[in-house]
């Protein structure tokens, strides 16, 4: 495991900054500035700052990652939150890229290996353009930033106008933290998992700690976003958590929650069937009870019962 961080940690590379400036030569005309990133690899795009005494051209911006469409045709869509922004060119402003497929930060940028991800800023430059949609320095200076995570150089510059339209955007966390919070509602993994076989004597210890996991409950809810939000505006983010989870899960807002339970408490209250799973199973009618694991038992035959399910435990 030590030898692991090891090797992972070396392939990891903190890469050159980019400045974001239309003084920046290296936005090649028409073609913008093409990199790649490995996963592991950290990057900077830092705002352009301008010194108070020597009377440089102050510049703003506002940054986006964006999909290829919008690279290609400059434009942004208003609801679209940028990346960075650079609004006060005396400071010191950068936004730090963690090339990484997955982030524990709910707000996190994730990024797939092998696909292209695309960065622009339509505004002017000037702090009276710093809110345009349209144009912009995308396209008078081809501020454009391609990141083509995981790949080789060896493909070339990508050719905006004859690959294919990638309309989707990478998977970002696009709620706002000032009026938007995300909370988990379980604890963090702390049950060890060991490469002991199962039914064997743990013996002096338990042998090699293989991971943590915890433990989840069956209707627990596990990430809850609250706030000025609807549904629909989190809907996407929180769709790409639930696949991530090694277990069914899905999105419901607080309505649908309530009415779930409202229908299973009705269901178990109105139920005209005399004899329940639970009757049945705790008064041990015809032996039934030979056949039903403990598991069935606690939950009243809710879930899929041990022979039908051979491989649970």
């Amino acid at each position: 495991m030590i030898l692991l961080a090891v090797i992972s940690s070396c392939r990891a590379v903190t890469l050159e900054s980019i400045l974001w400036s239309s003084s920046n030569a290296k936005f090649t005309p028409s073609q913008g500035l093409v990199l790649y990133p490995q996963i592991g690899d950290k990057m900077d795009i830092v705002c352009p700052r301008a010194d108070a005494f020597s009377g440089e051209r102050e510049e703003f911006y506002r940054v986006y990652l964006v999909s290829r469409s919008q690279m290609e045709s400059c434009t942004i869509d208003k609801t679209d939150t940028p990346l960075l922004n650079c609004d006060k060119p005396h400071r010191d402003v950068k936004f730090t890229f963690k090339f990484q497929e997955f982030s524990p930060n709910l707000w996190g940028l994730e990024f797939l290996k092998g696909r292209d991800y695309y960065i622009t800023s339509t505004s002017a430059g000037s702090l009276q353009g710093l809110d345009n949609t349209d144009g912009g320095v995308c396209r008078t200076k081809s501020m454009k930033l391609v990141l083509r995570v995981g790949q080789s150089n060896g493909r070339g510059l990508p050719s905006l106008g004859s690959h294919r339209d990638d309309s989707s955007k990478p998977s970002t966390r696009k709620m706002d933290s000032r009026t938007t919070f995300a909370l988990w509602r379980i604890n963090g993994p702390y049950k060890p998992i060991t490469r002991k076989g199962l039914g064997q004597r743990m013996g002096g210890g338990k042998g090699a700690i293989d991971h943590y996991v915890t433990p989840v409950r069956y209707g627990r809810l596990i990430v809850e976003v609250g706030g000025k939000v609807e549904l629909g505006e989190v809907e996407h983010i929180l769709t790409e958590v639930a696949k991530k989870l090694p277990f069914k899960a899905k999105v419901m807002s607080r309505e649908s929650l309530a009415d779930m339970q409202k229908k299973q408490a009705d269901m178990e209250q109105n139920n005209q069937n005399p004899w329940t799973f639970k009757q049945i199973a705790h008064g041990n009618m015809l032996g039934i009870r030979k056949v039903l694991s403990p598991f069935d038992l606690v939950n009243n035959g809710r879930f899929t019962g041990k022979f039908h399910n051979p491989g649970r435990v």
